[in-house]
Protein backbone atom coordinates (compact mmCIF):
# COMPACT_ATOMS: atom_id res chain seq x y z
CA UNK A 1 0.00 0.00 0.00
CA UNK A 2 2.92 2.19 1.02
CA UNK A 3 4.59 1.62 -2.72
CA UNK A 4 1.06 2.49 -4.26
CA UNK A 5 1.14 5.66 -2.35
CA UNK A 6 4.37 6.50 -2.84
CA UNK A 7 4.15 6.19 -6.73
CA UNK A 8 0.73 8.40 -6.60
CA UNK A 9 2.63 11.10 -4.95
CA UNK A 10 5.18 11.10 -7.16
CA UNK A 11 3.10 11.19 -9.95
CA UNK A 12 0.59 13.73 -8.80
CA UNK A 13 3.94 15.68 -8.11
CA UNK A 14 5.79 15.15 -11.58
CA UNK A 15 2.48 16.15 -13.39
CA UNK A 16 3.31 20.08 -12.42
CA UNK A 17 6.19 20.18 -13.77
CA UNK A 18 8.08 17.52 -15.54
CA UNK A 19 6.93 17.23 -19.23
CA UNK A 20 8.62 13.77 -19.63
CA UNK A 21 5.33 12.68 -17.52
CA UNK A 22 3.35 13.62 -20.19
CA UNK A 23 5.18 11.74 -22.72
CA UNK A 24 4.76 8.48 -21.01
CA UNK A 25 1.20 8.84 -20.72
CA UNK A 26 -0.37 10.25 -24.41
CA UNK A 27 -0.92 6.49 -25.09
CA UNK A 28 -2.42 6.13 -21.41
CA UNK A 29 -5.76 4.56 -21.78
CA UNK A 30 -8.77 5.58 -19.33
CA UNK A 31 -9.78 5.38 -16.43
CA UNK A 32 -6.55 5.94 -15.39
CA UNK A 33 -6.19 9.80 -16.52
CA UNK A 34 -9.81 10.03 -14.06
CA UNK A 35 -8.60 8.19 -11.49
CA UNK A 36 -5.36 10.21 -11.34
CA UNK A 37 -7.61 13.96 -11.26
CA UNK A 38 -9.88 12.14 -8.89
CA UNK A 39 -6.98 11.79 -6.47
CA UNK A 40 -5.85 15.42 -6.87
CA UNK A 41 -8.63 16.45 -6.27
CA UNK A 42 -9.53 14.38 -3.08
CA UNK A 43 -6.11 15.51 -1.56
CA UNK A 44 -6.88 18.83 -2.47
CA UNK A 45 -10.15 18.71 -0.70
CA UNK A 46 -8.31 16.37 2.07
CA UNK A 47 -6.25 19.60 2.99
CA UNK A 48 -8.96 22.30 2.68
CA UNK A 49 -11.00 20.08 5.25
CA UNK A 50 -8.10 19.86 7.68
CA UNK A 51 -7.29 23.37 7.90
CA UNK A 52 -11.37 23.68 8.40
CA UNK A 53 -10.82 21.05 10.83
CA UNK A 54 -8.23 22.64 13.02
CA UNK A 55 -10.04 26.05 12.51
CA UNK A 56 -13.17 24.32 14.53
CA UNK A 57 -11.00 22.31 16.53
CA UNK A 58 -9.35 25.46 17.97
CA UNK A 59 -12.56 27.43 18.82
CA UNK A 60 -14.05 24.11 20.39
CA UNK A 61 -13.10 25.75 24.23
CA UNK A 62 -14.54 29.08 23.00
CA UNK A 63 -17.81 27.09 21.82
CA UNK A 64 -17.97 25.83 25.71
CA UNK A 65 -17.36 28.98 27.33
CA UNK A 66 -20.01 30.39 24.83
CA UNK A 67 -22.36 28.17 26.10
CA UNK A 68 -21.91 28.31 29.75
CA UNK A 69 -22.43 31.92 29.49
CA UNK A 70 -25.84 31.65 27.60
CA UNK A 71 -26.98 28.97 29.80
CA UNK A 72 -26.82 31.37 32.56
CA UNK A 73 -27.25 34.97 30.12
CA UNK A 74 -30.10 34.07 28.09
CA UNK A 75 -32.59 33.59 30.79
CA UNK A 76 -32.24 36.91 32.84
CA UNK A 77 -32.16 38.46 29.20
CA UNK A 78 -35.51 39.23 28.87
CA UNK A 79 -36.82 42.01 31.67
CA UNK A 80 -39.67 41.15 33.88
CA UNK A 81 -41.48 43.91 33.27
CA UNK A 82 -41.11 44.44 29.87
CA UNK A 83 -44.56 42.96 27.82
CA UNK A 84 -44.32 43.31 23.77
CA UNK A 85 -47.69 43.04 22.17
CA UNK A 86 -47.89 42.62 18.41
CA UNK A 87 -50.84 42.81 16.60
CA UNK A 88 -51.72 43.97 12.71
CA UNK A 89 -48.00 44.19 12.51
CA UNK A 90 -47.82 46.75 14.82
CA UNK A 91 -46.19 46.95 17.70
CA UNK A 92 -47.29 48.33 21.16
CA UNK A 93 -45.24 48.01 24.74
CA UNK A 94 -45.95 48.86 28.85
CA UNK A 95 -42.82 50.71 28.91
CA UNK A 96 -41.40 53.93 28.57
CA UNK A 97 -39.42 54.30 25.37
CA UNK A 98 -36.83 54.43 24.04
CA UNK A 99 -36.23 51.15 25.89
CA UNK A 100 -33.42 49.51 25.87
CA UNK A 101 -31.79 45.59 26.73
CA UNK A 102 -28.06 46.51 27.43
CA UNK A 103 -25.54 43.53 26.69
CA UNK A 104 -24.97 40.75 29.40
CA UNK A 105 -21.79 41.78 30.84
CA UNK A 106 -20.31 38.52 30.15
CA UNK A 107 -20.93 39.00 26.72
CA UNK A 108 -19.59 42.44 27.15
CA UNK A 109 -16.05 41.12 28.46
CA UNK A 110 -16.12 38.58 25.46
CA UNK A 111 -16.55 40.81 22.79
CA UNK A 112 -13.68 43.27 23.93
CA UNK A 113 -11.45 39.91 24.24
CA UNK A 114 -12.02 38.57 21.13
CA UNK A 115 -10.64 40.14 17.87
CA UNK A 116 -13.77 38.23 15.96
CA UNK A 117 -15.79 40.55 17.64
CA UNK A 118 -14.34 43.93 16.96
CA UNK A 119 -17.37 44.89 14.74
CA UNK A 120 -20.01 44.72 17.69
CA UNK A 121 -17.87 47.31 19.90
CA UNK A 122 -19.45 50.13 18.33
CA UNK A 123 -23.16 49.06 19.62
CA UNK A 124 -23.67 49.96 23.14
CA UNK A 125 -27.19 48.15 23.38
CA UNK A 126 -28.06 44.60 22.26
CA UNK A 127 -31.97 45.80 21.54
CA UNK A 128 -33.82 49.20 21.71
CA UNK A 129 -37.32 49.54 21.40
CA UNK A 130 -38.64 52.67 20.04
CA UNK A 131 -42.21 53.22 18.03
CA UNK A 132 -41.58 56.69 17.20
CA UNK A 133 -38.44 55.39 15.58
CA UNK A 134 -37.78 54.51 11.76
CA UNK A 135 -35.81 51.92 9.69
CA UNK A 136 -33.63 54.92 8.89
CA UNK A 137 -32.82 55.88 12.15
CA UNK A 138 -30.99 52.69 13.00
CA UNK A 139 -27.24 54.10 13.33
CA UNK A 140 -28.38 56.53 15.69
CA UNK A 141 -29.60 54.16 18.38
CA UNK A 142 -26.42 52.33 18.37
CA UNK A 143 -28.30 48.72 19.22
CA UNK A 144 -27.67 45.31 17.59
CA UNK A 145 -31.53 44.87 16.77
CA UNK A 146 -33.98 48.02 16.67
CA UNK A 147 -37.32 47.20 17.18
CA UNK A 148 -40.01 50.14 15.59
CA UNK A 149 -43.56 50.22 15.57
CA UNK A 150 -43.97 48.32 12.37
CA UNK A 151 -40.09 46.67 11.32
CA UNK A 152 -37.23 45.14 13.32
CA UNK A 153 -33.78 46.27 11.98
CA UNK A 154 -30.57 44.33 12.58
CA UNK A 155 -27.10 43.67 10.83
CA UNK A 156 -27.03 41.28 7.91
CA UNK A 157 -23.01 41.47 7.34
CA UNK A 158 -19.91 43.06 8.80
CA UNK A 159 -17.43 44.07 6.00
CA UNK A 160 -13.99 44.56 7.29
CA UNK A 161 -11.10 46.61 5.31
CA UNK A 162 -7.50 48.00 6.55
CA UNK A 163 -7.67 51.53 6.53
CA UNK A 164 -5.13 54.19 5.19
CA UNK A 165 -3.37 54.63 8.27
CA UNK A 166 -3.31 50.71 8.68
CA UNK A 167 -6.30 50.06 11.16
CA UNK A 168 -9.01 47.92 10.47
CA UNK A 169 -12.13 49.25 9.64
CA UNK A 170 -16.11 47.23 10.14
CA UNK A 171 -18.71 48.46 8.31
CA UNK A 172 -21.80 46.70 9.24
CA UNK A 173 -24.91 46.48 6.37
CA UNK A 174 -28.38 46.09 7.84
CA UNK A 175 -31.41 45.10 6.74
CA UNK A 176 -34.97 44.86 8.02
CA UNK A 177 -38.59 42.81 8.16
CA UNK A 178 -41.61 44.35 8.38
CA UNK A 179 -44.13 42.62 10.99
CA UNK A 180 -46.82 41.94 8.49
CA UNK A 181 -46.81 38.47 8.37
CA UNK A 182 -45.95 37.89 12.13
CA UNK A 183 -49.14 36.25 13.70
CA UNK A 184 -50.49 38.49 16.59
CA UNK A 185 -48.85 38.03 20.25
CA UNK A 186 -47.81 38.90 23.22
CA UNK A 187 -44.43 38.21 24.27
CA UNK A 188 -43.62 38.47 27.77
CA UNK A 189 -41.27 36.80 30.20
CA UNK A 190 -43.00 34.01 30.07
CA UNK A 191 -43.09 33.30 26.66
CA UNK A 192 -39.80 34.04 26.85
CA UNK A 193 -39.08 31.88 29.41
CA UNK A 194 -40.63 28.93 27.57
CA UNK A 195 -38.91 29.67 24.23
CA UNK A 196 -35.43 29.61 25.39
CA UNK A 197 -36.54 26.56 27.88
CA UNK A 198 -36.72 24.69 24.59
CA UNK A 199 -33.10 25.16 22.61
CA UNK A 200 -31.16 25.66 25.63
CA UNK A 201 -30.82 22.29 26.86
CA UNK A 202 -29.07 21.58 23.76
CA UNK A 203 -25.86 24.19 23.71
CA UNK A 204 -24.25 21.53 25.72
CA UNK A 205 -24.31 18.99 22.89
CA UNK A 206 -22.56 21.96 20.30
CA UNK A 207 -18.87 20.84 21.09
CA UNK A 208 -19.89 17.10 20.67
CA UNK A 209 -21.58 18.07 17.26
CA UNK A 210 -18.91 19.52 16.40
CA UNK A 211 -16.16 16.93 17.13
CA UNK A 212 -18.60 14.39 15.05
CA UNK A 213 -19.06 17.03 12.16
CA UNK A 214 -14.67 17.11 12.36
CA UNK A 215 -14.61 13.53 12.39
CA UNK A 216 -16.94 13.38 8.74
CA UNK A 217 -15.15 16.19 7.33
CA UNK A 218 -11.65 14.61 7.25
CA UNK A 219 -13.32 11.62 6.57
CA UNK A 220 -15.87 11.27 4.19
CA UNK A 221 -16.66 14.42 2.88
CA UNK A 222 -13.16 14.60 1.17
CA UNK A 223 -14.51 11.96 -0.99
CA UNK A 224 -17.50 14.18 -1.79
CA UNK A 225 -16.17 16.92 -2.46
CA UNK A 226 -13.73 15.64 -4.79
CA UNK A 227 -16.66 13.44 -6.65
CA UNK A 228 -18.65 16.18 -7.05
CA UNK A 229 -15.50 18.68 -8.12
CA UNK A 230 -14.71 15.88 -10.61
CA UNK A 231 -18.24 16.29 -12.25
CA UNK A 232 -17.45 20.40 -12.66
CA UNK A 233 -13.43 19.68 -13.96
CA UNK A 234 -14.57 17.30 -16.42
CA UNK A 235 -17.07 20.01 -17.38
CA UNK A 236 -14.19 22.67 -17.60
CA UNK A 237 -12.01 20.80 -19.58
CA UNK A 238 -14.55 19.78 -22.21
CA UNK A 239 -14.14 23.01 -23.25
CA UNK A 240 -10.60 23.81 -22.28
CA UNK A 241 -9.34 20.70 -24.02
CA UNK A 242 -11.33 22.83 -26.95
CA UNK A 243 -9.55 25.90 -27.11
CA UNK A 244 -6.12 23.61 -26.82
CA UNK A 245 -7.40 21.84 -30.02
CA UNK A 246 -8.18 24.45 -31.94
CA UNK A 247 -4.44 26.51 -30.92
CA UNK A 248 -2.51 23.18 -32.29
CA UNK A 249 -4.84 22.94 -35.51
CA UNK A 250 -3.78 26.65 -36.11
CA UNK A 251 -0.20 26.34 -35.26
CA UNK A 252 0.20 23.92 -37.27
CA UNK A 253 1.11 20.64 -34.78
CA UNK A 254 -2.89 19.19 -34.38
CA UNK A 255 -3.17 16.61 -31.87
CA UNK A 256 -6.69 14.97 -30.93
CA UNK A 257 -9.53 16.04 -29.02
CA UNK A 258 -9.30 13.04 -27.09
CA UNK A 259 -5.53 13.25 -26.24
CA UNK A 260 -5.86 16.63 -25.63
CA UNK A 261 -8.87 15.71 -22.75
CA UNK A 262 -6.65 13.12 -21.27
CA UNK A 263 -3.37 14.97 -20.88
CA UNK A 264 -5.63 17.89 -19.50
CA UNK A 265 -6.91 15.94 -16.76
CA UNK A 266 -2.98 15.94 -15.45
CA UNK A 267 -2.77 19.62 -16.91
CA UNK A 268 -5.03 20.39 -14.05
CA UNK A 269 -2.60 19.76 -11.06
CA UNK A 270 -0.80 22.91 -11.19
CA UNK A 271 -3.92 24.99 -11.80
CA UNK A 272 -5.19 23.29 -8.76
CA UNK A 273 -2.33 23.70 -6.77
CA UNK A 274 -3.01 27.43 -6.73
CA UNK A 275 -7.02 26.81 -6.10
CA UNK A 276 -5.40 25.23 -2.87
CA UNK A 277 -3.24 28.17 -2.34
CA UNK A 278 -6.30 30.12 -2.80
CA UNK A 279 -8.80 27.98 -0.76
CA UNK A 280 -6.64 27.81 2.20
CA UNK A 281 -5.90 31.27 2.74
CA UNK A 282 -8.89 32.41 1.66
CA UNK A 283 -8.02 34.87 -1.19
CA UNK A 284 -10.06 34.83 -4.94
CA UNK A 285 -7.98 36.19 -8.19
CA UNK A 286 -9.99 35.82 -11.47
CA UNK A 287 -8.87 34.32 -14.29
CA UNK A 288 -5.66 32.99 -12.56
CA UNK A 289 -6.47 29.31 -12.36
CA UNK A 290 -7.62 29.03 -16.21
CA UNK A 291 -4.04 31.31 -17.23
CA UNK A 292 -1.93 28.81 -14.94
CA UNK A 293 -3.90 26.10 -17.26
CA UNK A 294 -3.07 27.31 -20.26
CA UNK A 295 0.35 28.00 -19.99
CA UNK A 296 1.59 24.72 -18.30
CA UNK A 297 -0.27 23.02 -21.01
CA UNK A 298 1.11 25.22 -23.49
CA UNK A 299 4.75 24.51 -22.51
CA UNK A 300 3.80 21.10 -22.30
CA UNK A 301 2.62 20.84 -25.90
CA UNK A 302 5.48 22.77 -27.52
CA UNK A 303 7.89 20.47 -25.51
CA UNK A 304 6.01 17.33 -26.58
CA UNK A 305 5.38 18.47 -30.52
CA UNK A 306 3.09 16.28 -32.51
CA UNK A 307 2.04 12.75 -31.15
CA UNK A 308 3.26 9.43 -32.91
CA UNK A 309 0.18 8.95 -33.80
CA UNK A 310 -0.08 12.81 -36.08
CA UNK A 311 3.25 12.15 -36.79
CA UNK A 312 2.06 8.96 -38.57
CA UNK A 313 -1.51 10.13 -40.23
CA UNK A 314 1.29 13.44 -41.41
CA UNK A 315 3.80 11.41 -43.05
CA UNK A 316 0.90 9.33 -44.41
CA UNK A 317 -0.44 12.36 -46.16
Amino acid sequence: MFTWLKTWLSNTARSAYDVTFYRERVKQKYPKPIRHLYGTLWLSSLVTSAVVAVGLIVSIPSIQRLGTTAKTSIPALFPAELVVTIKNGTVKTNVREPYVIEFPREWRTMMDSDKKTVGMRRFEYLVTIDTNAHVEDYERYRSVVLLTKNAVVFPSKANDRVGLDGKHVTTIETTFKTLDDVPDQVINKKFYDDLTGKFLPFMSFIPLIMIIGIAVLITAMPFVFAGLALLWYGFYLFFAAGLLWLATKVLGSPWRYKELYHLSMYGLTLALLYKLVESVFVFHVAWVFSVIFFVWMTYVLRNLGATTTVKKRQRAA
